[in-house]
């Protein structure tokens, strides 16, 4: 469920909300043909957060 005050900006009125982390993160996109795309590159960059600050064995 999205909240009323979250709708009611202009910037996001027709757009379609799309949940995440059990509704804890809202993403709005414009084409609902897209919300697999969208779930799919968000849960890369869920997995992906902390690669960058991993330390590489050494050698």
């Amino acid at each position: 469920m999205v909240l009323k005050s979250k709708l009611s900006s202009g910037s996001v009125a027709d757009k379609y909300p799309v949940t995440f982390d059990d509704g804890k993160t809202i993403i709005f996109i414009s084409d609902k043909s897209k919300e697999p795309e969208t779930r799919q590159w968000y849960e890369q960059r869920v997995a992906n957060r902390f690669k960058k600050y991993v330390k590489k064995p050494k050698k």
